[in-house]
């Protein structure tokens, strides 16, 4: 299975949270998020939703006590894992280092995961964090001799 994209991924994540929900309310749920990440636009979103119920992520029932055909959206059991397969997909190099924070929206869904996979990942996250705290230092340490050199005159 293919990991969601990010977006996918936090639409699952906020679906798991609030359903039986409207797509309004994943919609509002983005649009509130401290994160500046995101964009809430209805054309970006209700298309989004629209993929992940053909895709079989979740389901769409439709509310019969409403007159307007409002919709409310549950996870499907493939959404789950596809929701664990997005958070779990978290620690890679790539997405630790990124200035987005993919890292910090998968923690918010952590509860999504056994304990057992809770632990793994977290254990792996650390390693992934700090392999990249390394590698930033080691980079800090080359600037600060070349910065060291042009202080100095040297070329």
């Amino acid at each position: 299975m293919k990991a969601p994209s990010e977006l996918e991924g936090v639409c699952l994540g906020l679906i798991h949270k609030l359903q039986p929900c409207t797509a309004y309310q994943v919609r509002r749920a983005l649009k509130d998020s401290p994160s500046s990440h995101w964009q809430a636009s209805a054309g970006s979103v209700y298309p989004l939703l629209a993929r992940l119920e053909q895709a079989a992520l979740i389901g769409m029932t439709k509310d019969e006590n409403d007159g307007r055909g409002r919709k409310f959206l549950r996870l499907t059991p493939a959404g789950r894992q596809g929701l664990k397969h997005w958070i779990r997909s978290g620690s890679q190099p790539d997405l630790v280092a990124a200035i987005m924070d993919p890292v910090r929206s998968r923690m918010f869904f952590l509860g999504v995961l056994s304990p057992r996979e809770r632990r793994r990942h977290i254990g792996e996250l650390v390693h992934q964090v700090e392999r990249h705290l390394e590698e930033v230092i080691a980079r800090l340490e080359r600037l600060k001799g070349v910065r060291k050199r042009l202080a100095s005159g040297a070329d």
